[in-house]
């Protein structure tokens, strides 16, 4: 088994456009833990396909 580099998101709008752009919750998409203190924190499987849709999400966010 490979070892998947995991990228932390910065919150749920993050997470809903990257699942409205296909990406699903798994192995090679979505993921989270939950914390009594501090809340869900969701993670992203790195891979050039998800790599690219984030960007364009943070890139579109940074130019408004």
């Amino acid at each position: 088994m490979s070892e998947k580099l995991i990228v932390k998101l910065n919150n749920i709008d993050e997470v809903n456009y990257l699942i409205s752009k296909g990406i699903r919750y798994g192995y090679e998409g979505i993921s989270h833990t939950t914390s009594r203190h501090s809340g869900t924190t969701y993670y992203l499987a790195e891979s050039r396909d998800n790599m690219k849709i984030l960007n364009e999400y943070r890139r579109s966010i940074i130019a408004k």
